[in-house]
């Protein structure tokens, strides 16, 4: 089970488990929460799965908006991380629009929270798992940290993680946890002096 062996790992390195989501840790990682709605034009873009047109049809502050449940553009693309390309557009709206990963939805779920819920491997065939799973890893990659935090039941992203998905989060924890680990022991530093200077 994913979730047991990214423990061991931690509990080797004296790093903490889990974090709750009321923790100091997690007030001060994660922006406040915020709903709003997607314009209408955005949201058909997200009902066809077209969605190359997000590049071309949206503003960068219709881009940035949450919907009504508190997810961002992120989080609703994170449910449908087996359409082919979705990796990519993730990237992009990272890199160039600048939406951020330490934001939480109604649930108190990440982005990760929510890739890690749609399981890739049961829906897939003809070899795409591996582009889905390109989502998960891009997510992690990026904020190894996400991997630590409850959402408002107690669940970490792990813990929604299917069966058919262990074999790709196993393999993905063996060759990729060391640098998780500094990731993560980084932020934890900087969580803990940021405290200390309050």
């Amino acid at each position: 089970i994913p979730k047991i062996r990214f423990w061991i790992t931690l509990a080797k390195h004296n790093l903490p488990l889990q974090l709750d989501c009321i923790s100091k840790e997690s007030l001060q990682y994660f922006q406040p929460y915020r709903e709003n709605h997607f314009p209408p034009h955005l949201q058909k873009i997200l009902r066809t799965g077209n969605f190359t047109k997000l590049r071309h049809e949206c503003t960068i502050s219709e881009l940035r908006l949450h919907n009504q449940f508190g997810e961002t553009l992120i989080h609703v693309l994170c449910k449908s991380r087996w359409f082919p390309g979705i990796a990519e557009i993730v990237e992009w709206l990272l890199d160039d629009v600048h939406l951020p990963l330490n934001v939480r939805d109604i649930h108190g779920r990440s982005p990760l929270h929510v890739a890690c819920m749609v399981p890739s491997a049961g829906f897939l065939m003809d070899g795409r798992v591996q582009e889905s799973f390109a989502l998960v890893r891009t997510l992690v990659a990026r904020a190894p940290e996400l991997l630590l935090f409850e959402d408002n039941h107690g669940q970490t992203p792990l813990d929604f993680v299917s069966f058919p998905d262990y074999g790709e989060w196993n393999e993905a924890l063996k060759t990729d946890t060391p640098s998780y680990l500094s990731r993560i022991r980084r932020f934890l530093t900087n969580i803990t002096t940021l405290q200390s200077c309050e």
